[in-house]
């Protein structure tokens, strides 16, 4: 038990300075990325993610889903790149070009908050018949404070216009929603759950290890989906 939390935790530290160094190093931080899956029959998910840039170990994750027989689109709406605002707009109109009408839509940490907007505000409920969010920091995030120069990062402080506005959302489709979270968080400490959601904790330590390393984060998403 002490050696595979010593070996998470390990692996936390080393995908959490690994994976901004890649983004910056790999150019790809200014531009929304859409991975579209055109061929592959059976029931569509769209994993929406928000950071830096498209995280390459979500393409593995995406492979995943799609020989569990699933059509999987995988977007990235980089931080750097205007407001959640615009990401959920971007999103509607992704959802509309598709015609996607019975998706499964996962929102990945920061991308969740995109889903959530698209859903709530934008009519989104109407196109999914489940939203996944995965380590969401409904309620923000003091690591944003190293990304306060930009809009999008203080829009994620606890306490901001946009955190506030979605503590007082009274969630239209609690009964369609799951909320994934490890069971301790560093990033994401609190708040990672809607009020009448679905509840899954896993027993795992750290955010990026969540949802890049843990293959139950992704045989969840399979099973409900």
């Amino acid at each position: 038990m002490v050696i595979r939390l010593i070996s998470q935790i390990i692996s936390e530290i080393v995908l959490t300075i690994l994976y901004p160094i890649l983004s910056i190093s790999l150019q790809t931080f200014q531009k929304i990325n859409i991975i579209e899956e055109k061929d592959q029959k059976g029931k569509t998910i769209i994993i929406v993610e928000r950071w830096l840039s498209l995280n390459i170990r979500h393409l593995y994750w995406r492979r995943y889903l799609i020989k569990k027989g699933y059509r999987v689109h995988l977007i990235n709406f980089p931080l750097w790149h205007k407001d959640f605002k615009d990401s959920s707009l971007t999103l509607s109109q992704f959802m509309k070009d598709k015609k996607i009408t019975d998706g499964t839509l996962v929102g990945i940490s920061s991308g969740a908050i995109t889903c959530l907007l698209y859903l709530e505000e934008l009519g989104g409920w109407d196109r999914i018949d489940k939203f996944i969010s995965i380590g969401a920091p409904f309620k923000g995030t003091w690591m944003m404070l190293f990304l306060s120069f930009i809009k999008s990062g203080r829009e994620l402080l606890p306490g901001s216009d946009l955190t506030n506005k979605i503590a007082s959302l009274n969630l239209n489709q609690p009964e369609k929603t799951i909320c994934i979270k490890a069971e301790f968080d560093e990033m994401v400490p609190f708040g990672s759950i809607l009020d009448g959601a679905k509840k899954v904790v896993i027993p795992i330590f750290g955010h990026n290890n969540l949802h890049l390393r843990h293959r139950e984060t992704y045989q969840i998403i399979a099973r409900e989906a």
